[in-house]
């Protein structure tokens, strides 16, 4: 059920070495933390207004501890670490002593996968294997959620003295899912877990992302209900970027065999690219764009299979980040990134239903949780979604889904 009034309540509280003290919500100017299924780490920021003088006789010198306590329907409780106290300024009045105070801040992950750096190997071993192996051993993952084996496994991989952000990069651009059978795999860390997934197993995902018991996944525009939680408070879309053009329309790859010691290379178009991702709309971003001389590189791949994998991984993430849209809702703490959702988008016609450019499907590639106590709902969240496909567009150039969702 929703509720019929704001009642949104959050509660900031900060380790510091006087014990732990729970900011005043008045002083806290703004605060946020943000989940992306394109980033290892959740991290966030607060400014805050020095009332208490915490900066002087916490003393706050960077290395404490931030925790968030909020939720709707059940209590959430998340822990950071301050990576970097960027500012402290004075106020406004040239007598006062009070400070307002930027922090950065990131969950522990983040400092376990960029300040230290191993050396490891494994020999015969299934991709996805190795990552849980860094995931358990190096990252102290607490829980894994969505998890998608992958069905290639590496003659031999070692670290050598790599960090793991660098080691998990190189893994996730030689990666090709089982279930999937396309590479993209993305690694992230979300309010419910630790995943490693494919970008095309969320999109085609058929279960719609829920958060409680009368909730069908769907989000509107317009309601008569004003404390709805899927009414849509504010949307805006970045639109197409033909800059783009040059990363997602072709190219050649060329690579060494050093059995037959020669070259080999593989040509790509987007024509072909286009059909091996789901498409959440009948027809791609773009028409015709193929085109082979774009650009010409030499890779230390030996084969063509690696060649093929490494391209439509980054192909498959360029190409998702066109046109997202961004969505503000009233907050709730069962939302995540990785989710599907579908989003009812009224016509300006009045003689069709639906937009046929934007109803449909959107898959969520990242939620900001931002807390206001001077605003209401003092707990709001812009969802930044993927919307790689046009619902049922009319432009006859744009090409058309092989592999589409409606």
């Amino acid at each position: 059920m929703d509720r019929q009034e704001h009642t949104q309540e959050f509660s900031v509280v900060m380790s510091l070495n006087i014990g732990r003290v729970t900011m005043d919500i008045a002083d806290i100017k703004q605060f946020y933390f943000i989940e992306d299924i394109f980033s290892f780490a959740m991290v966030g920021k607060m400014i805050f207004t020095d009332s208490r003088g915490l900066f002087e006789f916490g003393p706050l010198t960077g290395n404490e501890r931030i925790s968030i306590l909020y939720g709707e329907e059940e209590d959430r409780i998340i822990t950071f670490n301050i990576y970097k106290v960027s500012k402290v300024d004075q106020m406004s009045s040239v007598t006062s002593n009070i400070e307002a105070i930027e922090i950065f801040f990131a969950e522990e992950m983040f400092f376990n996968i960029n300040f230290s750096q191993f050396s490891r190997s494994w020999k015969d071993t299934r991709l996805s294997d190795i990552v849980r192996d860094i995931g358990n051993n190096f990252l102290n993952v607490q829980k894994w959620n969505e998890w998608e084996e992958s069905e290639n496994k590496l003659d031999y991989f070692y670290i050598p003295y790599w960090n793991i952000n660098t080691t998990m990069s190189w893994l996730l651009k030689h990666g090709i899912g089982n279930n999937s059978k396309e590479p993209g795999y993305c690694f992230y860390n979300n309010t419910k877990g630790t995943n490693f997934v494919t970008l095309e197993k969320l999109l085609s995902d058929n279960e719609l992302m829920l958060i409680h018991g009368e909730d069908e996944g769907l989000y509107v525009l317009t309601d008569v209900n004003p404390f709805l939680y899927n009414k849509i408070l504010h949307w805006s879309i970045s639109g197409i970027d033909q800059s783009v053009y040059k990363q997602i329309s072709g190219g050649v790859k060329r690579g060494y065999d050093s059995k037959t010691k020669s070259f080999i290379q593989k040509e790509f178009k987007y024509s072909d690219s286009i059909k091996k991702q789901t498409i959440l709309g009948k027809k791609s971003l773009f028409p015709d764009i193929s085109n082979t001389k774009v650009s010409y590189q030499t890779t230390g791949e030996a084969d063509i299979q690696s060649i093929d994998t490494i391209y439509h991984n980054n192909w498959n993430k360029r190409y998702a980040h066109q046109q997202c849209t961004s969505f503000v809702v009233r907050g709730h703490e069962k939302r995540y990134c990785g989710g599907i959702i579908e989003v009812e988008w009224p016509s300006g016609d009045e003689e069709e239903h639906y937009n046929k450019h934007l109803h449909g499907l959107y898959l969520i590639k990242s939620i900001t949780h931002v807390f206001n106590g001077h605003k209401k709902p003092a707990y709001q969240q812009k969802m930044v979604c993927i919307k790689n496909g046009y619902g049922n567009s009319n432009v006859a150039d744009l090409v058309k889904s092989t592999k589409f969702r409606l």
